[in-house]
């Protein structure tokens, strides 16, 4: 189904009556259900949005594509879904283009996001630009733990088309926690949960995979970070472009890390401005012991070979400043210099 331009599309009001929008119903039926939007707006206040929910042994394309709008306003309430089901095997697909402004759940009442959540979901992208602002309870990203009957399947969120917004989850992130990949792409906004889990230590998911990458995102997380995967190959993954402004993991003093078979990777480019520190990963408390730890392991790395005018005191590192333990290094504030008395 196609609407064609300057076609404008309402659906439900923030005051008034919501309900539910599904692109594929449940059942055996292999008939593609895709959806695309012109240049026109639309304006949709929602409780649910489920792209893509089947429980039959035929999978087909479920798709909404609204790229292309001159205006576009979402909100839902309660959950986003994008590839639910058996056996969704072509799985499902969200666009949602820079014109849009989508607010999922908010910080009395939180919702839900899941790509490809259950079962053997196929393969599920959930793309957004413009502003996104959720506030959620969980979000999960790629979770077969039925069958690894197709490992090649998973879920990505992809939100580096994001300009402006705030993801916000009080309980628990999952990415790859089944034998389905899992992959989140960040860009530079605040980003908070309560737990962040990417990939699984279940032997038995031996085509887990759980990514996160992050580009400019400040990731605070108050209780703990788990990385695992059953193989080096299959590991889970936390990538951070420290690009231009400190970025990466920020955790609590309470936070535990544990990486397990994961791994914590860091690319340094050139500061944009002075900061006190220019850092890739920040924990409130004495935890160098603990990043020593990682790094000789090889489980905490980083490059500065971006770094061609960095303007810092010494090389990226491991340190204790204040209270609080870096990835990074202190700052030379321009125009200022360093005396050396002996």
């Amino acid at each position: 189904m196609t609407i064609g331009d300057k076609v404008d599309v309402v659906l439900g009001s923030t005051n008034g009556p919501r309900g539910t929008v599904q692109i594929g119903t449940d059942g055996y039926t292999a008939i593609p259900s895709i959806m695309t939007l012109g240049s026109g707006s639309i304006s949709a206040c929602l409780t649910n949005l489920v792209i893509g929910s089947r429980d039959g042994n035929t999978g087909c394309d479920c798709q909404l594509n609204a790229a292309n709008v001159s205006t576009g306003r979402l909100e839902v309430s309660g959950q986003i879904v994008v590839g639910r089901g058996r056996n969704n095997t072509k799985g499902s697909v969200l666009t949602l283009g820079p014109a849009f402004v989508t607010s999922v759940g908010n910080s009395s009442n939180r919702a839900y996001i899941g790509v490809s959540d259950t079962a053997h979901a196929g393969q599920c992208l959930l793309t957004a630009g413009g502003t996104f602002t959720a506030h959620l309870r969980t979000l999960l990203i790629g979770s077969n733990t039925v069958s690894s009957a197709t490992p090649v399947n998973g879920g990505i969120l992809d939100l580096n088309g994001v300009t402006n917004g705030l993801l916000d989850v009080d309980g628990s992130v999952q990415l790859g926690i089944g034998f389905n990949y899992g992959e989140m792409r960040l860009p530079a906004i605040p980003a908070v949960a309560g737990v962040l889990l990417v990939g699984s230590s279940n032997a038995a998911y031996t085509t887990t995979r759980g990514t996160l990458i992050m580009t400019g995102t400040v990731f605070t997380v108050t209780n703990s970070v788990f990385l695992a995967g059953p193989t080096a190959a299959n590991r889970g993954r936390i990538l951070t472009t420290v690009a231009g402004a400190p970025a990466g993991l920020d955790l609590a003093a309470n936070a535990t890390l544990s990486v397990n078979s994961g791994i914590i990777s860091n690319r340094f480019l050139n500061p944009s401005a002075f900061r006190p520190v220019y850092w890739g990963l920040r924990w409130a408390g004495d935890h160098t012991n603990e990043l020593e730890t990682l790094r000789i392991a090889g489980k905490l790395a980083w490059s500065t070979n971006d770094l061609t005018d960095p303007g810092l005191i010494g090389p990226v590192r491991i340190f204790l400043q204040d209270g609080v333990t870096y990835l990074g290094a202190p700052m030379l504030k321009k125009g200022g210099s360093l005396i050396f008395i002996r």
